[in-house]
């Protein structure tokens, strides 16, 4: 799977998704964490074709399909285990891999702070 983001400078921030086993779960060591990203989450404004607009740093970003989903489940606060299983079943392809693709998409939107 692929997850593309490029910001309005047209800086390509995110190819293919591969990586590490999903992490975000509901401990409480991380409920910050997940709270200080739904704050986040909550202020972009994300359209039907992939457009992000980030308010606080006033930067646009587009995502591709697999992107505006994982997005748009990261907003309504599901789990990554949860997403990915929502996209395994959409795409028709392995959980495993799936989860491996949200847990490094979720971080790269950690890295670029968009989450």
């Amino acid at each position: 799977m692929f997850a593309l983001v490029t910001n309005s400078k047209g800086r390509r921030l995110i190819s293919q998704m591969h990586g590490r086993q999903a992490s975000w779960d509901r401990r409480p060591a991380q409920d910050k964490r997940r709270q200080a990203a739904m704050t986040k989450l909550s202020r972009l404004a994300i359209n039907d074709e992939g457009f992000v607009f980030d308010p606080s740093s006033g930067e646009s970003f587009t995502v591709n399909s697999t992107g505006l989903d994982i997005l748009k489940e990261l907003k309504e606060d599901r789990t990554q285990e949860d997403i990915a299983d929502i996209l395994a079943r959409r795409y028709g392809v392995n959980l495993r891999d799936a989860e491996r693709d949200v847990a490094d998409f979720t971080d790269r939107l950690r890295t670029f702070q968009l989450i």
